[in-house]
C-alpha cells in the first residue's frame, strides 16, 4: 500500500504566495500544492530534505524553505 498522509500543513512564504504540503508517513515524500500546481518530492532517506530535479524543500518546526535550482530560497511559515 501506498504511504498515507501524516499531517497538511499550510504556509506563508515571505513573497507573498501560500504554499499546501501533505507530509506522508513514510518520512521521505511530501506532495507540494503550490500557484496551483502539485510536486511530489522525495528524500533519499526520512530526515533528510525532499527534492526534485529543480526543487528542494527542507522543514523544521514551523518553518519551511523551498530552493530552486541556482541556490534562490524562498522561506515560509505556518
Amino acid at each position: 500500500m501506498p504511504p498515507s498522509i501524516r499531517k497538511t500543513v499550510q504556509y506563508r512564504c515571505e513573497d507573498g504566495r501560500d504554499a499546501s504540503v501533505d507530509f506522508f508517513d513514510d518520512g521521505r515524500s511530501v506532495f507540494l500544492r503550490q500557484d496551483g500546481g502539485i510536486r511530489k518530492l522525495v528524500a533519499p532517506k526520512a530526515g533528510a530534505p525532499f527534492s526534485t530535479d529543480s526543487l528542494t524543500l527542507t522543514s523544521e518546526g514551523n518553518k519551511l524553505t523551498l530552493t530552486r535550482r541556482g541556490g534562490k530560497s524562498v522561506h515560509c511559515q505556518s
